[in-house]
């Protein structure tokens, strides 16, 4: 049979993003997620998660791993060879590179003044993002895509710590999640914690869970848990308003 029965599959996919400092355990993250993963290694950095959790790590084979336009159609090109290899999780690792780059090419080509109409540079951002965004949507897998905190000052010269993903940017991007997750390590600690889920909204937002184990063994499926839970009172409460 084709179809596949709702009832059939056994938790949700997880559309999430991970957001947190340097070191937080955000690539591990993924690992604990799949054992197959597929990474878009936009730093460099993919292989040193090799074999972390018994993982398995691959990596699409295009020139430019910073161009969403590029990777939207390899992703799409490559699907069944995707689908055969068995992989479970597309991750973005990381979103950072690929909108400060192309928010500094579309600063440029304003500069320049190679568009009459200067926000088209913007545009044009916003779509190549979209695309590859809906390409690794659209295979079926789990999706990660990972951000950063960033240390930098204000107007008044205070510091402040800031994500290198626009507010305008999120809100983009959630359009396709069902989770965001801050991942945080301080004293030797690691937890995950919930920011926003499509499920319950801001009712479970600021739960933690910690990495008891380490290398965030099974905090995926308390995860998925927790996302269930509020999933299933949401559906409860609307019955019940009917």
């Amino acid at each position: 049979m084709a179809l596949i029965r709702a009832r059939d599959i056994q938790r949700a996919p997880r559309h999430w993003a991970l957001v947190g400092s340097r070191l937080a355990g955000k690539s591990t993250f993924l690992t604990a997620m799949s054992k197959i993963i597929l990474v878009v290694d936009t730093e460099g950095r993919g292989r040193e998660i090799e074999g972390v959790n018994n993982c398995e790590v691959f990596f699409p084979d295009v020139p430019d791993r910073q161009d969403p336009l590029a990777m939207s159609q390899v992703l799409r090109r490559d699907a069944q060879d995707i689908r055969d290899a068995g992989i479970q999780l597309i991750a973005i690792d990381s979103l950072t590179p690929i909108y400060k780059r192309m928010s500094a090419e579309a600063v440029a080509k304003n500069e320049r003044k190679t568009n009459k109409n200067l926000s088209i540079a913007y545009v044009d951002k916003a779509n190549a993002i979209r695309l590859f965004q809906d390409a690794a949507v659209s295979l079926g897998t789990d999706v990660a895509m990972i951000w950063h905190y960033e240390a930098g000052r204000d107007g008044n010269g205070k510091e402040v710590v800031n994500q290198t993903i626009s507010d305008v940017e999120r809100q983009k991007l959630a359009r396709s999640l069902n989770g965001i997750i801050e991942l945080q390590a301080e004293k030797g600690r690691r937890t995950a914690r919930i920011v926003w889920s499509r499920a319950g909204g801001n009712s479970l937002r600021g739960v933690e869970i910690e990495d008891a184990q380490g290398f965030w063994r099974g905090v995926p499926e308390q995860i998925d848990a927790l996302f269930a839970e509020a999933g299933q009172r949401r559906q409860e409460s609307v019955v019940n308003d009917g």
